[in-house]
Protein backbone atom coordinates (compact mmCIF):
# COMPACT_ATOMS: atom_id res chain seq x y z
CA UNK A 1 0.00 0.00 0.00
CA UNK A 2 2.66 2.69 1.29
CA UNK A 3 4.90 1.47 -2.15
CA UNK A 4 1.82 2.10 -4.18
CA UNK A 5 0.98 5.44 -2.65
CA UNK A 6 4.51 6.41 -3.51
CA UNK A 7 4.53 5.72 -6.76
CA UNK A 8 1.58 7.13 -7.65
CA UNK A 9 3.20 10.34 -5.97
CA UNK A 10 5.84 10.63 -8.37
CA UNK A 11 3.90 10.12 -11.14
CA UNK A 12 1.69 12.49 -10.37
CA UNK A 13 4.63 15.63 -9.61
CA UNK A 14 6.13 14.43 -12.54
CA UNK A 15 3.18 14.71 -14.57
CA UNK A 16 2.78 18.27 -13.47
CA UNK A 17 6.09 19.28 -13.32
CA UNK A 18 6.17 18.70 -17.23
CA UNK A 19 2.52 20.01 -17.62
CA UNK A 20 3.85 22.82 -16.24
CA UNK A 21 6.86 22.90 -18.33
CA UNK A 22 5.36 22.61 -21.39
CA UNK A 23 2.52 25.28 -20.74
CA UNK A 24 4.76 27.69 -19.19
CA UNK A 25 7.69 29.92 -20.34
CA UNK A 26 9.90 32.84 -18.68
CA UNK A 27 8.49 35.94 -18.42
CA UNK A 28 10.44 38.83 -21.16
CA UNK A 29 12.37 40.83 -19.01
CA UNK A 30 11.35 44.41 -19.55
CA UNK A 31 13.81 47.21 -19.19
CA UNK A 32 11.75 50.07 -17.43
CA UNK A 33 14.57 52.56 -17.95
CA UNK A 34 13.47 52.38 -21.86
CA UNK A 35 10.49 54.07 -21.24
CA UNK A 36 11.85 57.13 -19.92
CA UNK A 37 13.68 57.22 -23.37
CA UNK A 38 10.85 56.94 -25.87
CA UNK A 39 9.51 59.45 -27.00
CA UNK A 40 10.08 63.64 -26.34
CA UNK A 41 13.65 63.12 -25.28
CA UNK A 42 15.89 65.84 -26.31
CA UNK A 43 19.85 65.69 -26.31
CA UNK A 44 21.89 68.57 -27.44
CA UNK A 45 24.99 70.80 -27.43
CA UNK A 46 25.33 73.94 -28.86
CA UNK A 47 28.97 75.18 -29.74
CA UNK A 48 30.33 78.62 -28.21
CA UNK A 49 33.98 78.24 -29.13
CA UNK A 50 35.06 80.21 -31.79
CA UNK A 51 38.29 78.35 -32.53
CA UNK A 52 38.45 75.41 -35.06
CA UNK A 53 38.94 72.32 -33.34
CA UNK A 54 37.84 73.59 -29.69
CA UNK A 55 34.34 73.36 -28.49
CA UNK A 56 32.32 75.04 -25.49
CA UNK A 57 28.86 75.39 -24.56
CA UNK A 58 25.95 73.03 -22.58
CA UNK A 59 25.32 69.58 -22.91
CA UNK A 60 21.40 69.41 -22.55
CA UNK A 61 18.64 66.58 -21.65
CA UNK A 62 15.03 67.58 -22.14
CA UNK A 63 13.46 64.30 -20.17
CA UNK A 64 9.73 64.03 -18.91
CA UNK A 65 10.79 61.11 -16.38
CA UNK A 66 14.32 59.87 -15.26
CA UNK A 67 15.28 56.07 -15.67
CA UNK A 68 14.53 53.67 -12.82
CA UNK A 69 17.60 51.58 -11.38
CA UNK A 70 20.29 53.61 -12.66
CA UNK A 71 22.45 56.67 -10.75
CA UNK A 72 24.37 58.43 -13.32
CA UNK A 73 24.07 60.36 -16.79
CA UNK A 74 27.27 59.42 -18.84
CA UNK A 75 28.30 61.77 -21.68
CA UNK A 76 31.28 59.99 -24.11
CA UNK A 77 32.98 61.34 -27.31
CA UNK A 78 32.10 59.34 -30.42
CA UNK A 79 33.10 59.65 -34.17
CA UNK A 80 29.35 58.20 -35.31
CA UNK A 81 26.10 58.16 -33.59
CA UNK A 82 26.24 54.50 -32.63
CA UNK A 83 28.28 52.37 -29.81
CA UNK A 84 30.59 51.61 -32.78
CA UNK A 85 32.62 55.03 -32.33
CA UNK A 86 32.61 55.52 -28.91
CA UNK A 87 35.84 57.43 -27.40
CA UNK A 88 37.08 59.15 -24.39
CA UNK A 89 34.54 60.22 -21.46
CA UNK A 90 33.49 64.02 -21.40
CA UNK A 91 31.68 63.91 -18.06
CA UNK A 92 29.00 62.30 -16.05
CA UNK A 93 26.10 63.65 -13.71
CA UNK A 94 24.21 62.15 -10.86
CA UNK A 95 20.93 61.90 -12.15
CA UNK A 96 19.18 62.24 -8.99
CA UNK A 97 21.21 65.84 -9.17
CA UNK A 98 19.47 66.70 -12.25
CA UNK A 99 16.81 68.82 -12.16
CA UNK A 100 17.83 71.81 -14.35
CA UNK A 101 19.80 72.40 -18.01
CA UNK A 102 23.20 72.14 -18.53
CA UNK A 103 23.54 68.74 -17.83
CA UNK A 104 26.89 69.46 -18.44
CA UNK A 105 29.32 72.09 -19.38
CA UNK A 106 32.47 72.15 -21.30
CA UNK A 107 34.98 74.86 -21.18
CA UNK A 108 36.31 76.96 -23.38
CA UNK A 109 39.07 75.12 -25.46
CA UNK A 110 37.77 71.99 -25.20
CA UNK A 111 39.33 69.39 -27.22
CA UNK A 112 37.00 68.48 -30.03
CA UNK A 113 37.62 64.38 -29.80
CA UNK A 114 34.45 63.20 -32.07
CA UNK A 115 31.28 64.37 -34.47
CA UNK A 116 28.84 63.57 -31.66
CA UNK A 117 28.06 62.79 -27.93
CA UNK A 118 26.40 59.81 -27.11
CA UNK A 119 24.25 59.61 -23.78
CA UNK A 120 24.83 56.82 -21.63
CA UNK A 121 23.27 56.08 -18.08
CA UNK A 122 25.20 53.75 -14.90
CA UNK A 123 24.16 51.79 -12.22
CA UNK A 124 27.07 54.54 -10.47
CA UNK A 125 29.43 51.95 -10.35
CA UNK A 126 29.86 51.34 -14.27
CA UNK A 127 29.48 47.85 -13.67
CA UNK A 128 26.40 48.05 -15.70
CA UNK A 129 26.20 50.69 -17.76
CA UNK A 130 23.55 51.31 -20.81
CA UNK A 131 23.79 53.38 -24.12
CA UNK A 132 20.45 55.29 -24.32
CA UNK A 133 20.46 56.06 -28.36
CA UNK A 134 20.46 59.14 -27.72
CA UNK A 135 23.39 61.29 -29.26
CA UNK A 136 24.03 64.85 -30.05
CA UNK A 137 25.79 66.02 -33.20
CA UNK A 138 29.17 68.99 -32.28
CA UNK A 139 29.49 71.44 -35.00
CA UNK A 140 32.43 73.04 -34.68
CA UNK A 141 30.91 76.25 -36.02
CA UNK A 142 32.07 79.62 -34.58
CA UNK A 143 29.40 81.92 -33.06
CA UNK A 144 30.03 84.96 -35.57
CA UNK A 145 30.07 82.35 -38.56
CA UNK A 146 26.56 81.22 -37.51
CA UNK A 147 25.40 84.74 -36.80
CA UNK A 148 26.41 85.56 -40.50
CA UNK A 149 25.39 82.86 -42.41
CA UNK A 150 22.68 83.59 -44.81
CA UNK A 151 19.77 81.16 -45.23
CA UNK A 152 19.64 79.45 -48.70
CA UNK A 153 16.91 78.27 -50.93
CA UNK A 154 17.25 74.27 -51.13
CA UNK A 155 17.70 74.54 -54.73
CA UNK A 156 20.73 76.83 -54.52
CA UNK A 157 21.67 74.28 -52.71
CA UNK A 158 21.60 71.12 -55.21
CA UNK A 159 19.02 69.89 -53.45
CA UNK A 160 16.64 67.86 -55.38
CA UNK A 161 16.55 64.40 -53.95
CA UNK A 162 12.92 62.79 -52.47
CA UNK A 163 11.96 63.48 -48.75
CA UNK A 164 8.87 64.16 -46.70
CA UNK A 165 6.16 66.62 -46.81
CA UNK A 166 6.25 69.49 -44.50
CA UNK A 167 8.54 71.06 -42.47
CA UNK A 168 11.40 69.86 -40.30
CA UNK A 169 12.22 69.60 -36.56
CA UNK A 170 12.51 72.74 -34.94
CA UNK A 171 16.31 71.88 -34.36
CA UNK A 172 18.26 71.83 -38.10
CA UNK A 173 15.02 73.74 -39.85
CA UNK A 174 15.56 71.45 -42.37
CA UNK A 175 12.90 71.92 -45.41
CA UNK A 176 11.34 68.84 -46.83
CA UNK A 177 12.22 68.47 -50.60
CA UNK A 178 9.46 66.41 -52.45
CA UNK A 179 5.77 64.51 -51.97
CA UNK A 180 5.63 60.96 -50.18
CA UNK A 181 5.83 59.17 -54.02
CA UNK A 182 9.75 60.07 -53.83
CA UNK A 183 10.46 58.68 -50.56
CA UNK A 184 13.52 55.68 -50.71
CA UNK A 185 11.66 52.54 -48.84
CA UNK A 186 13.82 49.30 -47.73
CA UNK A 187 11.96 46.03 -47.49
CA UNK A 188 11.57 44.38 -44.04
CA UNK A 189 15.13 44.31 -41.90
CA UNK A 190 16.99 45.18 -45.24
CA UNK A 191 19.44 47.92 -46.51
CA UNK A 192 19.47 47.13 -50.14
CA UNK A 193 18.39 49.78 -52.25
CA UNK A 194 15.61 48.43 -54.93
CA UNK A 195 16.11 49.17 -58.64
CA UNK A 196 13.51 51.90 -58.68
CA UNK A 197 15.01 53.83 -56.07
CA UNK A 198 17.82 53.90 -57.41
CA UNK A 199 16.31 55.00 -60.57
CA UNK A 200 14.55 58.12 -58.37
CA UNK A 201 18.13 59.11 -56.89
CA UNK A 202 19.56 58.95 -60.36
CA UNK A 203 16.94 61.10 -61.83
CA UNK A 204 16.72 63.31 -58.95
CA UNK A 205 20.11 64.71 -60.42
CA UNK A 206 19.92 64.22 -64.08
CA UNK A 207 21.46 67.42 -65.81
CA UNK A 208 23.23 68.44 -63.24
CA UNK A 209 26.54 69.90 -63.45
CA UNK A 210 27.21 70.82 -59.74
CA UNK A 211 27.22 67.84 -58.14
CA UNK A 212 30.18 68.50 -55.52
CA UNK A 213 28.78 71.18 -54.27
CA UNK A 214 25.18 69.61 -52.94
CA UNK A 215 25.31 69.22 -49.10
CA UNK A 216 22.84 66.68 -47.92
CA UNK A 217 21.39 64.69 -44.70
CA UNK A 218 20.21 61.37 -44.75
CA UNK A 219 17.99 60.29 -42.33
CA UNK A 220 17.08 56.33 -42.21
CA UNK A 221 14.07 55.26 -40.61
CA UNK A 222 12.73 52.28 -39.19
CA UNK A 223 9.17 50.20 -38.59
CA UNK A 224 8.66 49.72 -34.39
CA UNK A 225 9.57 45.95 -34.53
CA UNK A 226 13.25 45.08 -32.84
CA UNK A 227 14.90 46.24 -30.00
CA UNK A 228 15.95 50.24 -30.28
CA UNK A 229 19.44 49.38 -30.35
CA UNK A 230 19.20 47.75 -33.72
CA UNK A 231 16.72 49.81 -35.24
CA UNK A 232 19.15 52.38 -34.70
CA UNK A 233 21.97 50.51 -36.26
CA UNK A 234 19.17 49.64 -39.26
CA UNK A 235 18.30 53.39 -39.77
CA UNK A 236 22.30 54.20 -40.21
CA UNK A 237 22.82 51.68 -42.60
CA UNK A 238 19.84 52.51 -44.42
CA UNK A 239 21.29 56.38 -44.59
CA UNK A 240 24.54 55.12 -45.40
CA UNK A 241 23.51 53.06 -48.58
CA UNK A 242 21.36 56.11 -49.91
CA UNK A 243 25.13 57.96 -49.38
CA UNK A 244 26.67 55.56 -50.99
CA UNK A 245 24.80 55.09 -53.78
CA UNK A 246 24.67 58.86 -54.07
CA UNK A 247 28.93 58.95 -54.09
CA UNK A 248 29.62 56.11 -56.09
CA UNK A 249 27.05 56.13 -58.72
CA UNK A 250 25.55 59.98 -58.86
CA UNK A 251 28.91 61.49 -58.41
CA UNK A 252 27.92 63.81 -55.14
CA UNK A 253 30.99 64.09 -52.55
CA UNK A 254 31.05 61.97 -49.55
CA UNK A 255 32.22 64.50 -47.33
CA UNK A 256 28.88 67.08 -48.09
CA UNK A 257 26.56 64.21 -46.72
CA UNK A 258 25.83 63.59 -43.23
CA UNK A 259 24.02 60.29 -42.26
CA UNK A 260 21.71 59.96 -39.29
CA UNK A 261 18.93 57.33 -38.28
CA UNK A 262 15.96 57.60 -36.14
CA UNK A 263 15.54 54.14 -35.81
CA UNK A 264 12.03 54.13 -34.89
CA UNK A 265 11.24 56.92 -33.19
CA UNK A 266 9.44 59.11 -35.81
CA UNK A 267 7.17 56.39 -37.74
CA UNK A 268 5.94 58.69 -40.84
CA UNK A 269 2.44 56.44 -40.00
CA UNK A 270 2.15 55.44 -36.40
CA UNK A 271 -0.13 52.39 -36.64
CA UNK A 272 0.66 48.51 -36.00
CA UNK A 273 -0.12 47.33 -39.27
CA UNK A 274 2.13 46.24 -42.42
CA UNK A 275 0.81 48.77 -44.38
CA UNK A 276 2.08 51.42 -41.98
CA UNK A 277 5.47 49.47 -41.57
CA UNK A 278 6.38 49.40 -45.06
CA UNK A 279 5.94 53.59 -45.06
CA UNK A 280 7.59 53.73 -41.98
CA UNK A 281 11.28 51.65 -43.33
CA UNK A 282 12.43 54.72 -45.55
CA UNK A 283 15.21 56.87 -45.73
CA UNK A 284 14.85 60.90 -46.30
CA UNK A 285 16.97 62.78 -47.37
CA UNK A 286 16.82 66.49 -46.47
CA UNK A 287 18.60 70.17 -46.87
CA UNK A 288 22.04 70.33 -45.13
CA UNK A 289 21.89 73.47 -42.89
CA UNK A 290 24.59 72.81 -40.82
CA UNK A 291 22.42 72.03 -37.41
CA UNK A 292 22.45 68.70 -35.89
CA UNK A 293 19.20 66.67 -36.52
CA UNK A 294 16.80 65.88 -33.72
CA UNK A 295 14.92 62.77 -33.88
CA UNK A 296 12.76 63.88 -30.88
CA UNK A 297 12.01 66.88 -32.08
CA UNK A 298 9.04 66.39 -34.14
CA UNK A 299 7.06 63.39 -34.30
CA UNK A 300 5.87 61.57 -37.72
CA UNK A 301 8.63 63.70 -39.92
Amino acid sequence: MLLKAARNFFLFTTATGLLLLSGCSEAPKTEPWKDSFSQGVEFTFTDQDPLAGKVAGPVNLKIAKSPTGFQTYLVYWSSRPSEAGRAALVGRREIGSFTANPLLTLPPGTDKVGDYLLLYISDGTDSNTVYTGKFARVADVSPESAANEQPQDPQEQGVMVPGDEGQGPAQGAVQNLQSNSGKIFFDYDQSTLKEEDKAKLDQAYSGRTDLGAVELKVVGHCDERGSNAYNLALGLRRAQTVKNYLVQVVGLSAKNIETYSCGEEQPFVDQPTEEAWAQNRRAVTLAEDRQPYNCAAIAQQ
